[in-house]
């Protein structure tokens, strides 16, 4: 402590001691949650934290904030969105057709996803998981 003022340092360990736990159990019931095909999925409106598969392989770690939630994030962006969203550009070379392209996309892409209230929990988490398993498409 320095003239009186708090110790930041403890502050700030007191506080991730405090975070952790509840961080690892989203990670955890994220993952414990079955794989479906994007293109049979039911996502919510909901804000959370969602992970992309390719060949039984996680591809992607991804956030929804918005007002769609989740919904909106997976499907509206990256199964419907345009060629900058991750899912398209992945095949795009591949796929020139945007159609057949996201038949594709709803046929073999697997998606997991957590409903995560908190904004701010939900980039904590998503940007924990990039950091920790470095995805392949959240690589640039």
């Amino acid at each position: 402590m320095h003239n009186g003022e708090p110790n930041i340092d403890s502050f700030v360990l007191k506080t991730i001691d405090d975070e952790l736990p509840i961080l690892k159990e989203y990670v955890s019931v994220l993952f414990s949650r079955q794989k479906v095909l994007i293109g049979k999925a039911t996502l919510s409106t909901k804000s959370g934290v969602y992970a992309f598969y390719y060949e039984d392989t996680l591809m992607y770690i991804g956030e929804a904030k918005g007002n769609g939630g989740l919904k909106d994030r997976v499907l509206s962006k990256h199964v419907s969105g345009d060629d900058r969203h991750t899912l398209q550009k992945a095949f795009l070379k591949r796929f020139p057709d945007r159609t057949q392209r996201r038949e594709f996309i709803k046929q073999n892409i697997y998606v997991q996803w957590i409903e995560i209230e908190c904004k701010e929990s939900v980039v904590l988490v998503e940007r924990l998981l990039i950091w920790s398993l470095r995805p392949k498409w959240n690589l640039k």
